[in-house]
């Protein structure tokens, strides 16, 4: 009785799951341009310690403005430093194969724990739209701004 109730309830879970792959939101490479409206919001945060004996670490969120069928999309970022400027790129999404969570943006966490204490300028790439902005890490929050917000945007 315990093991066809175990497999109903797996048969079950393996249903609801959907997979996340359609033709509506299939993976988009880098370099596909980007449909009308397309932008990127942006928002640096101190996440808390994972342990009580872990530091904090500051972190740049980011997620596009579209809705896809999972929530566990992941927006394709690099992020990259020279001298005092951060080229960061938006590329494109990669689509899970396992829907997770509900309708939602493509996401991304990029850690900034490892970057000297300093204001940078940046330079944003949304899948071949630019922008510029500058990054303040010496303020306490981080301070954030961009100067085109069609093509990205600070996220409160």
């Amino acid at each position: 009785m315990k093991l066809t109730t175990l497999s109903t309830l797996l048969v079950l879970l393996l249903g609801l799951t959907a997979n996340c792959k359609d033709d509506k939101d299939a993976a988009v490479a880098c370099g596909t341009p980007a449909p009308t409206g397309y932008r990127v919001f942006l928002q640096v945060k101190q996440d808390p310690p994972i342990t009580p004996s872990a530091p904090s670490e500051l972190a740049l969120y980011s997620n596009d403005s579209e809705d896809y069928t999972c929530g566990n999309y992941m927006l394709l970022t690099s992020l990259q430093r020279n001298g005092n400027t951060i080229h960061l790129d938006y590329c494109g999404i990669d689509v899970p194969t396992v829907c997770l969570a509900s309708i939602g943006p493509a996401v991304n966490r990029t850690s900034l724990q490892d970057l000297p204490i300093q204001r940078y300028n940046l330079s944003i790439n949304v899948r071949g739209r630019t922008t510029t902005g500058s990054l303040d890490l010496t303020t306490s929050p981080a301070s954030l701004t961009i100067a085109d917000p069609t093509v990205a945007a600070v996220r409160p």
